[in-house]
Order: C-alpha cells, then structure tokens, then sequence
C-alpha cells in the first residue's frame, strides 16, 4: 500500500491524517486527490488490506480509511518511530517513492529512533528545529500536479485573449493525457475561486 499511496501515478496528492499502529494492524485516514476508480480496483486487489472506505467530497476528491495487516519488518518500523514519548505528527505526505513525517520528542529518543529505522526504509532528515515546526492547520491551496498545469497554462498562453494554447499543449508540457490535463486546470481553477470567496 506505501508503494501505491506514493508512487501511482494516478494520485496526484496523498496526505495521511490519522494512524494507529497497534498488534499486528495500521489503520490509516487519508486524504486523496486522484482517480477514485483506479485507486479502488487497485485496493480491492491488495491481499494486506483488510478493510477500506471511501468518502467523496463535494470538490470530487476523496477520504479513505482502510485497516491493513503489518509484516514483521512493518511493525519494526511503527514500534521505532512510536517508542517512549515520540509522537508522528500528522500530515504525512505521499510521493515519489517516500512518505514526509514529524517526528516529536526529546532529542536522544528521536536520535535513537532515526539510527534504528530499519532496512529497506532510508531516513532523510529535511529539518531539524523545536516547535515552531510544528505543521499548521492550513494546507497547500493546489497540488503540485494542480500547480504544474497552471503554470504550463499560463506559459503556453491558454488565459490569454485570444487563448493560444489548448489541453493538448498542456498535457505535453506536464507529461500526461490531455483529458488528465483538463482535469488538472478544472480542479485547480476550482479551488481558487472558492479560496477567493472566502
């Protein structure tokens, strides 16, 4: 399931909310920009997952829970990264191949927990600071998928007067299907103009 939250390449953004790492279980909360039909034939097709539900928002993005069974290497992972008084604080951030954690704690306990972070994982420390990093309550407006076809729009003239680009042009400038593309702008115009009437 890791592989599939931060590698499909039809998930645009994956953000984990929640998680409980206990027994033998992971259930994880998840927000999720992407198509829903793809990621739910390929979730129904994981042996590991033991349960899932999806919400749709109105915006037709969607929220997922789903309850899988942890391998031994798995829970090596959750009882290093929880142990004594550390905290995972949420958001985690899916995508290429990794997934972005907060790690929280006396220094000599987080210390601890990164030098004992089990193979196959790689730890790659962004940032070390206190608690002006702990993350906010707002998120990124667009994703960056939303953000890199903006700009490609922008680039190409498609919001010029006369427009002089089209999906098509879009879609070769970001690397996908020009109804993905479409879909890309739609979703992005949309949230912006919600975010203004705020």
């Amino acid at each position: 399931m890791f592989q599939e939250l931060s590698k499909a390449p039809y998930l645009d953004r994956v953000v984990g909310l929640h998680l409980n790492a206990s027994d033998n279980h992971l259930g994880l909360l998840i927000y999720i920009e992407g198509d829903i039909d793809a990621f739910r034939n390929q979730i129904q097709q994981k042996p590991e997952v033991l349960d899932f539900e999806i919400m749709v928002t109105d915006d037709g993005c969607f929220y997922t829970y789903f309850q899988t069974e942890l391998n031994e290497v798995s829970k090596q992972l959750f009882a290093t990264l929880t142990r004594g008084s550390l905290l995972m604080v949420p958001p985690y951030n899916y995508g290429d191949g990794s997934v972005t954690i907060s790690l929280f704690g006396p220094t000599d306990e987080v210390q601890e927990a990164v030098a004992k972070v089990p193979a196959p994982f790689e730890v790659t420390i962004n940032e070390v600071s206190g608690m002006e990093a702990t993350p906010g309550l707002t998120e990124p407006l667009l994703s960056d998928r939303q953000h890199d076809a903006l700009e490609a729009a922008k680039d190409i003239g498609y919001y010029d007067l006369p427009r002089q680009g089209t999906y098509e042009d879009i879609a070769a400038r970001i690397g996908c299907a020009p109804s993905t593309a479409a879909e890309h702008l739609r979703k992005a115009e949309s949230k912006i103009i919600r975010a203004n009437r705020r």
